[in-house]
């Protein structure tokens, strides 16, 4: 398992067969904002719509700060003929002595329904497993998120039902649902690595 600060700090790109995963940048700004500010957006999410550009550039500033130190990183995810950014992808709460994280993807809402989120969920997938030697991957989702759920199944995650939880997420008690997917070693086993950073479909 390669180290976890040296993998926030260089990011890896990867790529699909129809998105680019890269490393946020202030550039990105202007489209950040755009989907974290949509209610809609970030209505099942643990973080509320930003009011303003203004903080959305203090999370970006953030965001980056904490890249540059190695604690922590989000790809940036753009429809690979355009580079535009329609989302961000999150590998997080790495436990290295676990082998295990959490992922999350959080979309700009005109870009729903079109397949994004389980192309985008397969991608850190397989970073986490064949580039980082992470061995299980969670998602967490809230139950009334029927799109994410079917997101997260679609790229082969499992709910563990014995995860099932109330929190307390803006202003009410909300269930939330545990999706797993874990690593084919004899697949894994029987592959050869690759040289370059990036995954494709074809």
């Amino acid at each position: 398992m390669i180290d976890v600060a040296t993998f926030y700090r260089s990011l890896p790109v990867l790529e699909t067969q129809r998105l680019l995963f890269r490393p946020l940048t202030l550039d990105d700004l202007p489209c950040v904002y755009a989907y974290a500010s949509d209610p809609e957006v970030t209505r099942y999410l643990r973080w509320p719509a930003h009011p303003s550009l203004y903080h959305t550039e203090r999370f970006l500033r953030q965001s980056l700060d904490l890249a540059a130190r190695g604690m922590d990183a989000s790809w940036g995810i753009a429809i690979r003929k355009q580079d535009k950014l329609i989302g961000a992808a999150h590998l997080m709460d790495i436990i290295r002595s676990r082998r295990q994280a959490e992922v999350g993807v959080v979309l700009a809402r005109r870009f729903w329904g079109q397949g994004y989120g389980t192309e985008s969920l397969e991608a850190v997938l397989g970073c986490a497993f064949n580039q980082l030697g992470l061995e299980r991957v969670q998602g967490v989702c809230c139950a009334q998120n029927i799109a994410g759920q079917a997101s997260m199944a679609r790229a082969g995650m499992i709910e563990d039902q014995a995860c099932r939880q109330g929190v307390w997420q803006k202003g009410a008690i909300r269930e939330m649902l545990v999706y797993t997917r874990t690593i084919d070693k004899r697949k894994a086993d029987s592959q050869t690595p690759t040289p370059r950073p990036s995954i494709k479909k074809g």
